[in-house]
């Protein structure tokens, strides 16, 4: 079940992205390759990485202000890659777009952020079944479809217990026909619950996660 990273994004004039990743609000986009003779400064930060000094990287990266694009450029990706999976704990999670008969969106509203349902995928079930299980426990919804090619992939690093956690969460898109009230699951600090015209969803990524608005602009732009 845990696969290797290997998250790959078109290639974007001076700079070529394999790898992106969250960590407190911000996205950090990782690179094997870069013109440093065409960055604009005022809106890039670029680290070179160095496994040694990797743990400073991520104290320096939130004093930046939230409008610089964090890079991090890597020499040898397979070796980047391969040090994640080492010193990382790596943990699973899946969850999904969800959409009504109307083509709403299932948005929901935690720790003072507008997210998407998910949760850790627990042992002995599949991606899928882990998927289905947590939009429905987290928002008392019945999950009528699931589109059994993962949407999309997203990667975010935490700290618990003083301990640096790599979390990969698998998103499907999802339709619910549901008449059951939204039932926001309180053990998960999940405030509010609501259905959201597609039309009307930028405006709430305006208070959302780096990875949530990066999920929802691509869903909205097919």
């Amino acid at each position: 079940m845990l696969s290797k990273i290997n998250f790959f994004f078109k290639k974007k004039s001076f700079w070529n992205p394999v790898f992106s990743f969250a960590f407190q609000n911000k996205q950090i986009w990782v690179v094997d390759q870069l013109d440093f003779t065409q960055i604009p400064t005022k809106k890039f930060v670029v680290y070179h990485f160095n496994p040694s000094k990797f743990l400073d990287f991520f104290e320096d990266i939130q004093k930046i202000e939230k409008p610089k694009k964090v890079v991090l450029f890597v020499e040898n990706y397979s070796f980047f890659s391969e040090y994640l999976n080492v010193f990382f704990k790596r943990i699973v999670a899946a969850g999904g777009i969800v959409r009504n008969e109307k083509d709403d969106i299932l948005l929901m509203y935690r720790k003072q952020k507008w997210d998407l349902p998910k949760g850790k995928v627990e042992k002995g079930e599949t991606i899928i079944e882990g998927a289905k299980r947590e939009v429905e426990e987290e928002t008392g919804i019945t999950v009528n479809e699931v589109y059994q090619k993962p949407y999309i992939t997203t990667y975010h690093v935490y700290i618990e217990n003083e301990k640096y956690i790599l979390k990969e969460n698998i998103w499907f898109l999802m339709r619910s026909h549901s008449k059951y009230l939204l039932t926001p699951q309180i053990e998960e600090e999940i405030e509010e619950l609501k259905w959201v015209k597609t039309k009307n969803i930028v405006k709430f990524l305006e208070n959302s996660y780096p990875s949530i608005q990066k999920i929802l602009n691509q869903y909205l732009a097919n």
